[in-house]
C-alpha cells in the first residue's frame, strides 16, 4: 500500500481468511504486507486459532532473531497492520486477541504473537490505538512495532487480560514519559474484577531490564517491559 491508500476494515479468524490477508498459515496482516508514503490502515479485528496438542511438526513455530523458538507448533503470528511502515503511514486501531491452548507451553515459548501496528515502524509512521486481548495461551504482545527507527511513534494501547491467561510478556509498554516515542498504554484488568491498584501482585521493577511482572494467579501472570515502573496510572480498573 502506497501513496494516499486506504485498508478496510477487516476481519481474521481462527486460522481461516475472512477480509484480511493470509500470507501462511496463522500469519496474518490486517492490511498489507509493506505500507509506504501517506497509506493508512484499516480497524481491523485478528483473533488468533486455538491451539491443541497435535498439529504441524514444531520447526513450523516462529523464531526470534537468533534463532531461539518464540512459538510453538501451533502459534498464530497477528499483525494489525503491515510488516513495515514508512513514511508518513498510519496504523489504524486495530483489535488482536490471542489463541487459546488448553497445555499452554513454558513461559517463554509462545501460543499467539501479536503486534498491533507492524513488526517495522520507521521514518515518520505512527502505529494506532490498538486493543490487545490476552487468550488462555502464552502471548508475546507487542502495542506497536517489534522494531522502531527514525521519528516513527507508538500509539495509546490497550492489554487485556482475563482469567487464565498463562504466562504472557508486553514488550514495549507505552508511559508518559519525556521523549518517548511510545504512546500511553494501559494494562485492562477489568474483567478480573481488580479495582484498585493495591489488590495487584508486582514484582519490584528492574531498572536494568526494564521488566516487572504482574502475577494473577497461580500460573498466570504477565511480564511487562516497561519505561519506568508502573503506577496506578497505568491500568484499567473495574468500577
Amino acid at each position: 500500500m502506497g501513496g494516499h491508500a486506504v485498508g478496510g476494515d477487516d476481519t481474521y479468524i481462527g486460522g481461516h481468511p475472512a477480509f484480511g490477508a493470509i500470507i501462511a498459515t496463522s500469519l496474518a496482516y490486517g492490511d498489507a504486507l509493506t505500507m509506504s508514503d501517506n497509506a493508512q490502515g484499516g480497524s481491523d479485528t485478528l483473533t488468533g486459532k486455538d491451539n491443541f496438542p497435535g498439529g504441524p511438526p514444531p520447526q513450523y513455530g516462529f523464531f526470534d532473531d537468533a534463532g531461539n523458538v518464540k512459538g510453538n507448533a501451533n502459534s498464530n503470528m497477528l499483525i494489525g497492520d503491515a510488516g513495515t511502515m514508512s513514511g508518513n503511514s498510519q496504523g489504524g486501531s486495530d483489535v488482536l486477541t490471542g489463541g487459546n491452548d488448553t497445555a499452554p507451553p513454558a513461559a517463554g515459548t509462545f501460543d499467539s504473537i501479536l503486534i498491533g501496528d507492524a513488526q517495522t515502524l520507521s521514518a515518520n509512521a505512527y502505529g494506532g490505538n490498538d486493543k490487545l486481548i490476552s487468550g488462555t495461551g502464552n502471548d508475546d504482545m507487542w502495542g506497536d512495532a517489534q522494531v522502531m527507527l527514525g521519528l516513527a511513534k507508538g500509539g495509546n494501547d490497550n492489554f487485556a487480560f482475563n482469567f487464565g491467561n498463562a504466562h504472557d510478556v508486553i514488550e514495549d509498554f507505552g508511559q508518559s514519559v519525556a521523549g518517548s516515542n511510545l504512546g500511553a498504554d494501559h494494562i485492562d484488568v477489568t474483567a478480573l474484577g481488580i479495582h484498585d491498584f493495591s489488590q495487584l501482585a508486582i514484582s519490584a521493577f528492574d531498572p536494568t531490564t526494564h521488566d516487572s511482572t504482574i502475577t494473577f494467579s497461580s500460573g498466570n501472570d504477565v511480564v511487562v517491559h516497561s519505561q519506568v515502573a508502573l503506577t496506578q496510572h497505568d491500568f484499567l480498573f473495574a468500577v
